[in-house]
């Protein structure tokens, strides 16, 4: 997950129901009031959680200042961009290789001035070779994971 994670609940039609949402360390991460409905939603962000750990999360709902009653779950977040480590390039008869490892499974696209190579999937992380044209001597690297997290770097031929 990354981003704002929004948790429903729902309760009982009164005046007064809010509710907060707290990690084990008691930091509260996402705050809200019921609506007309007495659908209680909080939007939890997720920034504010370790990321690639599973967060313990209590949801505490309030009748003006008392407690009602409290739900525990979990979630695990991933806020870390994905990563092209040992970035090679070398120059062959056949045409300009890009070797790295990914750190994490991940997406990635290779973008010139003039074009736009197509997606490949990168399925676990581990070493990685492209193969590109001998016209192609630079561009950028578009690495995006799972949860949406995209890095971008820059690749030339020497």
């Amino acid at each position: 997950m990354r981003g704002n994670v929004t948790l429903s609940l729902r309760t009982s039609v009164a005046n007064g129901i809010h509710g907060t949402v707290t990690t084990s360390k008691n930091k509260v991460v996402a705050r809200g009031t019921a609506s007309t409905g007495g659908v209680l939603t909080l939007k939890v962000n997720t920034r504010l959680l370790p990321s690639n750990r599973v967060s313990p999360l209590k949801a505490n709902v309030f009748v003006n200042a008392a407690s009602a009653c409290s739900l525990a779950t979990s979630l695990r977040v991933d806020n870390a961009q994905p990563r092209a480590l040992a970035v090679k390039t070398t120059r062959t008869t056949r045409g300009n290789v890009l070797r790295f490892r990914a750190s994490e499974p991940l997406r990635l696209q290779f973008v010139t001035r003039a074009h736009r190579y197509a997606v490949h999937t990168v399925k676990r992380a581990g070493s990685v070779s492209l193969r590109f044209p001998k016209t192609v001597t630079r561009g950028t690297l578009v690495l995006r994971d799972r949860a949406g997290n995209s890095a971008r770097r820059p690749i030339a031929w020497r």
